[in-house]
């Protein structure tokens, strides 16, 4: 296994029909320790990236509990207001 992947909890892939008609897969991921200041690690957000079959991906802050609690609706409103990043080359 490549070493920058140890450590890394998997998480069971969750998919979503979002108001656009299509299936989008959700993955939450924490921001990167490394970017924020020494002593706020408990207060890294959580993000949610979406991303559809034609490689479009979006992301959006979520609360801490949403990786175990979020239902489809709350995951569909993240998704609308989320920002769209562009899909990696």
């Amino acid at each position: 296994m490549h070493p920058a992947h140890m450590g890394v909890e998997e998480q069971p892939l969750r998919r979503v029909r979002m108001s656009d008609g299509a299936i989008w897969i959700v993955e939450f991921q924490h921001e990167r320790a490394q970017l924020m200041r020494r002593g706020s690690e408990r207060e890294r957000r959580l993000y949610a990236f979406f991303r559809d079959e034609g490689g479009q991906v979006r992301r959006a802050v979520v609360s801490d509990d949403a990786k175990s609690g979020a239902t489809d609706d709350d995951l569909r409103r993240a998704w609308e207001g989320a920002d769209r990043l562009s899909p990696a080359g």
